[in-house]
């Protein structure tokens, strides 16, 4: 449900920015059109008295990059246009700093998110963030007690639950004319695998595990052969780890739709839509062990024994989305975005019961290792959120840092997969996706355009 409401937010901001867009069309705020034109009038440069070629409508030419003329001193070559307001002091107010006028700029009204320059730089941008990142609290699935107080809920899941974890991201692109560019980027987060115990020292009472291990059986191989539920049931310790892992790549077209004044060699105030393709990847596993023996793993396999779960998520599809961004001032920036998708759920899982020596079976038979691997295909669901700030260091470099939500819906995780009876390995293989999950969190890193 959660998720369910991160995807209609952001479809509602999505929303409202084509309003807004329309809006502004209505008004004649982006006339003339962002196509680039030939140049057929001059108007007298406040900055020095020569002159700024103005751009006609309709008239479509190939880009290229302007340079000063014999007769401009590089200021006048770099004076920013002064119509409009961006905000505290206006564009009026601001250092040229070797800006050009964006009105003449060879590649016009930038694509903004990790672009959105003055673009006299070149044609191409790139940019590299960390991030710190976080889920948002998983499924509670309640794994151990003890004999002396059955109800307490001394281990559950969420006791190795993820917390705030570091990535990175990184994204290039092209600006391919004044109205369209092409991106691709990545970005990935990488937790440490989270543990928690419990131990029968602390238990008062000797340990009991909630999970209905009773239809299988493990052989130690070193003499002891005894319903896995026992293993658990009369352990020294109880321990679980959980180990979480996100990839993402995507591809995008933008298109800017419109954009109006000039700050700091670009636009007050630009909207572009985006559309492309785009592959992620959530991972989940879950290990709940039992050393029999004593408190310490590693040094008697003979006495430990491992349940493993292993679920991946392969999404593949296509999204919509769009960006805004406004100047606040001279060289400060906020801007928002908004991504959506359907997609295609390839999901495979694994799980296992095993010792150092051994693997678990059905008891009933005596054989029938319990080692199911399956797959499945659904559809999920995606929605994204992008709010952020930025800073122009200069005409080709900028820093930024915003917070991100990502909700998904559609996904299989590994505290599903725990079936009520182990008896049934058909009905273990079958795959739960009917769970959902917000990934969210901070990011901040620098943009160049070269």
């Amino acid at each position: 449900m959660k998720n369910k409401l991160a995807f209609a937010g952001g479809l509602a901001i999505f929303y409202t920015l084509v309003v807004t867009s329309y809006q502004a069309r209505a008004a004649g705020l982006y006339e003339p059109s962002l196509l680039a034109a030939r140049r057929t009038a001059q108007s007298s440069d406040p900055w020095g008295g020569s002159n700024i070629p103005q751009l006609a409508q309709h008239e479509e030419i190939r880009p290229e990059f302007n340079s000063p003329s014999a007769d401009q001193s590089p200021s006048d070559a770099g004076a920013p246009s002064l119509s409009g307001d961006c905000g505290s002091g206006g564009c009026s107010s601001c250092d040229a700093g070797g800006m050009i006028d964006p009105s003449t700029a060879a590649w016009g009204a930038a694509p903004i998110g990790f672009s959105g320059f003055g673009n006299c730089c070149g044609p191409w941008y790139a940019g590299v963030r960390g991030l710190i990142m976080n889920r948002d609290r998983g499924n509670n699935v309640w794994l151990s007690s003890s004999s002396a107080n059955g109800n307490a809920q001394l281990l559950t899941t969420r006791d190795a639950a993820m917390g705030y974890s570091g990535g990175f991201e990184t994204v290039i692109g092209r600006y391919l004319n004044q109205c369209w560019a092409v991106e691709a980027g990545y970005w990935g987060i990488f937790p440490s695998t989270e543990e928690a115990n419990l131990l029968y020292s602390t238990a008062t009472g000797p340990l009991v595990s909630r999970v209905n291990f009773g239809a299988l059986s493990y052989n130690n191989g070193a003499g002891l052969n005894q319903d896995v539920g026992l293993w658990y049931a009369n352990a020294q310790r109880h321990r679980l780890r959980m180990d979480y892992q996100f990839n993402n790549v995507e591809v995008n077209v933008l298109r800017n739709t419109f954009s109006w004044g000039n700050g700091m060699g670009g636009p007050c105030a630009q909207f572009q839509l985006l559309a492309g393709a785009r592959y992620l990847n959530v991972s989940e596993s879950l290990q709940y062990s039992s050393d029999y023996y004593n408190t310490t793993f590693g040094d008697d396999p003979a006495s430990e024994l491992d349940y493993n779960v292993d679920v991946d998520n392969h999404l593949v599809g296509f999204q919509l989305g769009g960006r805004y961004q406004h100047m606040l001032g001279c060289r400060f920036m906020a801007y928002a975005g908004t991504k959506a998708g359907i997609f295609g759920n390839r999901i495979s899982h694994h799980q296992d019961i095993t010792g150092r020596n051994q693997i678990a079976y059905l008891t009933a038979s005596g054989v029938d290792d319990y080692v199911i691997d399956s797959s499945k295909n659904d559809v999920s669901f995606l929605g994204e959120i992008d709010l952020g700030l930025g800073y122009q260091i200069s005409q080709c470099w900028r820093i930024t840092g915003g917070y991100r939500a990502i909700g998904l819906s559609g996904i299989a995780l590994a505290t599903d997969q725990i079936p009520p009876f182990f008896s049934y390995y058909d009905a273990a293989a079958q795959i739960n996706s009917s769970n959902s999950m917000i990934i969210h969190g901070a990011y901040a890193g620098i943009e160049c355009n070269f």
